[in-house]
């Protein structure tokens, strides 16, 4: 996986319109969702987990 996007959309009013954060977590950032996904497919499961700082090196957060 090396182009990873994720592409978010909210079903509404007989439409759709693209969203930026998760509406079952909100203040989960729909681009740490992407970035998380490119990071861990460049990395094995050893490092992923070892990980500690990955929002943070990123400029990413989740505010619940």
């Amino acid at each position: 996986m090396q182009n990873v996007q994720i592409i978010a959309f909210a079903i509404q009013n007989n439409g759709s319109q693209r969203i930026t954060e998760s509406q079952m977590l909100p203040g989960l950032a729909i681009n740490l969702l992407q970035s998380a996904l490119q990071r861990t497919s460049q990395m094995n499961q050893s490092q992923v987990i070892a990980y500690p700082n990955f929002s943070q090196d990123n400029n990413l957060s989740y505010n619940s």
